[in-house]
């Protein structure tokens, strides 16, 4: 019995292979993503902590004059003088009160070399970050 006439086109299995093929990697797309979205509302403070350097960085940038006091940074802008320090778990700017990390378990500036770092601790995690040159 012949099974194949000499026609072009595809088999019944060959038709099968490819969709089965195809609904694996829909299912392996679908896993993909519901992970990727997981981890992004896990951990939302990822974006915020990067936005939060970037203005550290633009910030100090713009600055005449950087010193350390006890973990905090002194800094001159203009004719005046800013400390950003922890306060009540989160790094602020005063005199006044501009936030730039929130629910932070601590936070320290330090000097290493000619460049100023910020350490965080976040959830057990501590993070660090170049700020300044």
């Amino acid at each position: 019995m012949k099974m194949h006439d000499g026609s072009p086109g595809y088999t019944m299995a060959e038709l099968l292979t490819a969709l089965g093929a195809a609904m694996m990697c829909s299912v392996l797309l679908a896993l993909l993503s519901q992970w990727a979205a997981q981890m992004i509302v896990a951990q939302p403070f990822l974006i915020q902590d990067q936005m939060a350097v970037l203005q550290l960085r633009l910030y100090l940038a713009q600055c005449d004059h950087l010193q350390l006091e006890q973990g905090a940074l002194q800094v001159e802008y203009g004719r005046e003088t800013f400390t950003l320090q922890l306060h009540q778990h989160r790094l602020v700017k005063r005199p006044g009160y501009e936030i730039f990390l929130t629910d932070v378990e601590d936070a320290d500036f330090f000097r290493e070399g000619d460049a100023y770092y910020l350490e965080w601790q976040r959830e057990e995690t501590r993070w660090r970050a170049k700020v300044s040159e």
